[in-house]
């Protein structure tokens, strides 16, 4: 049986890791832009 509270519990685990990989994703994209345009000052 699913209940509201675990339901709420598994969106909230779902919206952190979505928000953890969203974060890794752009730390990632920014050191490719960086290392593919070159160190520009």
């Amino acid at each position: 049986m699913i209940t509201v509270a675990g339901l709420a519990i598994h969106v909230r685990d779902a919206a952190l890791l979505a928000v953890l990989v969203a974060a890794v994703v752009a730390v990632l994209a920014d050191e490719t832009a960086h290392a593919t345009a070159g160190p520009r000052r």
